[in-house]
């Protein structure tokens, strides 16, 4: 005879962040400006990590978003975080 299984609990899921397309488009390397391309919606912010700083974009516009660290850049890593 077969038994009856307890019903699983439900669990909550969190919401899935969206994931956006931004590519690296041009690098000014004496005043450490970069330019990306990307899907997000124009007036949007994004947190870039370049070389252990954090820096906020200035808005997206046009399908561009920009970083300007002031700081020349011979060499760098760059790491999106939002």
């Amino acid at each position: 005879m077969a038994k009856k299984q307890d019903t699983p609990e439900l669990t909550t899921r969190t919401a899935i962040e969206p994931i956006y397309a931004d590519f690296l488009t041009s690098v000014d390397h004496g005043n450490g400006t970069l330019i990306f391309s990307t899907d997000r919606a124009d007036g949007d912010t994004v947190n870039v990590v370049i070389n252990g700083e954090t820096y906020v974009s200035e808005p997206v516009a046009d399908g561009q978003f920009w970083i300007v660290t002031g700081k020349p850049l011979p060499q760098f890593s760059v790491r999106i975080s939002n």
